[in-house]
């Protein structure tokens, strides 16, 4: 086993075929670097390969997830002048109950301690301070395994003798005499005799039942604090130092007061960063798909039926699997697998041929037709595809409704929806790839917020990381608005349309970019903006003036065609186009004053020198 740290991923990956569950943490850092750590961790080589992929991944620390057969006791240097070294602490209780520290799995910490592992079957919790700057990772709790950094720099070492390859069969056994401190109880809180005095070799266990019973009376941690600092004053021989007397209080603190057998429920701390720290924290940076447009996670494509949904992500799948552009975005090559779940081979050939134009299609591009919902097996099925081709970034789940499960007993429609994109997102997140799943929209046009009209209830647009919808004014407008939400997109929503001769969904800006050229257009061809020019080009003092009846005759004349539908509104019309006379052409306007006015029932243009 190396120690080396080049590289984390191999290492990761030798701990996962020795059975230990692998995950994440922080370079140099000791946290978690993903959420839902305990479902993350996984035994399989190939996903902890895949999960320190890439020149950021390959730098995260290596936890190591306890329970399940392993314990780890964590033996700890001192941090202040006085206190107890963790491994002095364990040898002493050792010597104190007649047992021993048998050869296992160890390695130093990065503080220079040590962590020695064990196998147990016994169901060990995590404990703080068990022993004077002693701690225990089991159920539920992690450790840092080496070539791991600890945010001093220092890295974490295997022993020499004391590490998996030295040790083939595994760590030892946990020895008996920490088995039962581990799972000891207190007392039942019967009278407990105290000797008058109490010699080197006892005080710890003496104390220890004594805290226990007072604990089991009723005593707070204060209380009992107090009567053992007078008892060890008093009676034993030398006395302990202070801290050990803190730590036989913090012991016997996690049993319910007035209880003999009942433990407290031990409730994880919440992990607190200053916003200092995490501006300080060196980050893997987002995975993109499509760049700035579809990110890692779980994301979704709706729209009403027949829309042309499958053409759109079809496209993606051969884009993103060559490294080609899409939607006018640039793409992250990776590998892909399309769920074609509603096409039959003959069609996805066919769409297949239309968009290579017949040429071969990547081999980073793959299929199904068929497969099981999330009720029946589908995650499994997607974990054993993504272990048999590790480079796949990008799953496209071709619809939702196949693969969609049965609503429970007692479960809202809501939950059920939640939970079963829940699952989608998990496996995303677990393995830092895109899903994106198509599904529909509500049927009919609707008002306000397009995603609210996503079919289902509020837990599949909730669940989802983006959100893509795809609608038109009227299914037989040609220009289709690709409206995009989500937490690691900027909304830009752009304006598409599908190219039956290419058959392909084309890009034609954002929306904002097509509006401004529609008016552009607009502007343009406006017989009175044509025909105000010409008039201003044919005018040596480059003004024109003249009533509203006449600038009808004259755009008649110069264009071809009436303006408006009478002179009367063309008063109005000219009023709404004046701003874009001066923003386009510099042309200024002067309406008719009031009664007449300087210039009479006149419209003045006049082009600024």
């Amino acid at each position: 086993m190396t120690n080396e740290a080049t590289g984390f991923g191999p290492i990761a990956a030798e701990y996962a075929a020795l059975g230990l569950p692998v995950f994440q943490l922080e370079i140099q850092g000791k946290k978690a670097a993903v959420m839902k750590w305990q479902e993350t961790a996984t035994t399989d080589p190939a996903v902890a390969l895949k999960l320190w992929e890439g020149e950021t991944n390959r730098l995260f620390n290596i936890g190591v997830k306890m329970g399940g057969g392993i314990v780890a006791i964590d033996l700890d240097k001192p941090k202040a002048d006085g206190e107890p070294d963790g491994e002095d602490s364990l040898m002493e209780y050792a010597a104190q109950h007649g047992g021993e520290i048998p050869p296992t799995w160890t390695f130093q910490t990065g503080r220079g301690g040590k962590q020695l592992l064990f196998r147990t079957d016994a169901p060990i919790g995590n404990f703080v301070g068990i022993l004077p700057n002693v701690d225990v990772r089991g159920n539920g709790g992690y450790s840092m395994f080496p070539p791991s950094i600890h945010p001093n720099g220092n890295p974490y070492i295997w022993l020499e003798s004391q590490n998996p390859s030295a040790m083939p069969d595994g760590p030892a056994d946990l020895p008996a005499f920490l088995l039962e401190l581990l799972t000891a109880k207190p007392d039942t809180g019967a009278p407990f005799e105290l000797p008058d005095k109490i010699p080197s070799g006892e005080r710890n266990s003496t104390l220890f039942k004594m805290a226990s019973s007072l604990r089991a009376q009723a005593y707070t941690e204060p209380e009992i604090l107090a009567t053992l600092t007078a008892v060890n004053a008093g009676r034993c021989d030398p006395p302990l130092p202070d801290k050990e007397l803190e730590t036989i209080c913090g012991s016997v603190g996690k049993y319910e007061r007035g209880s003999g057998s009942k433990r407290v429920q031990k409730v994880q701390e919440l992990e607190v960063q200053s916003a200092r720290e995490l501006q300080e924290e060196q980050l893997p940076p987002i995975k993109w798909v499509v760049v700035e447009m579809i990110p890692q996670g779980l994301a979704l494509l709706a729209s009403p039926p027949k829309y042309g949904k499958s053409w759109w992500v079809l496209d993606l799948c051969l884009s993103v699997s060559t490294g080609d552009r899409f939607m006018n975005h640039g793409t992250e090559k990776t590998e892909c697998l399309y769920l074609a779940l509603e096409d039959s081979k003959n069609r996805l050939q066919d769409r297949i041929n239309r968009l290579t134009y017949h040429a071969p299609a990547p081999y980073g591009f793959r299929y199904a037709i068929l497969s099981e919902n999330l009720d029946n097996g589908l995650i499994t099925q997607l974990e054993q595809y993504i272990t048999k081709f590790p480079k796949t970034g990008l799953i496209v789940i071709d619809t939702l409704q196949k693969v969609k499960g049965e609503i429970k007993n007692r479960e809202s429609a809501y939950s059920d929806d939640y939970r079963q994109m829940g699952q989608l997102k998990q496996f995303a997140d677990q393995y830092s790839i895109c899903i994106l799943v198509v599904h529909h929209l509500k049927k009919g046009k609707g008002d306000g917020d397009v995603f609210e009209r996503i079919s289902g209830t509020n837990g599949i647009f909730g669940s989802v990381d983006t959100a893509i919808v795809m609608q038109k004014a009227s299914r037989t407008e040609k220009e289709t608005t690709l409206y995009i939400t989500g937490r690691d997109v900027v909304a830009d929503d752009m304006v598409i349309e599908f190219n039956p001769d290419l058959c392909r969904w084309e890009c034609k800006g954002s929306v904002d970019e097509v509006e401004e050229r529609r008016l552009a257009l607009e502007y343009e061809n406006d017989p009175v903006v044509q025909t105000v020019k010409k008039l201003l080009t044919d005018s040596e003092t480059l003004t024109w003036s003249g009533t509203a009846s006449e600038l009808f005759k004259l755009c008649i004349e110069v264009t071809g065609k009436p303006p408006d539908k009478s002179p009367d509104s063309l008063g109005r019309k000219i009023k709404t186009t004046a701003k874009m006379l001066y923003l386009r052409d510099q042309i200024l306007y002067y309406p008719p004053g009031k009664n007449g006015g300087a210039y009479g029932r006149k419209h003045t243009f006049q082009k600024w020198r």
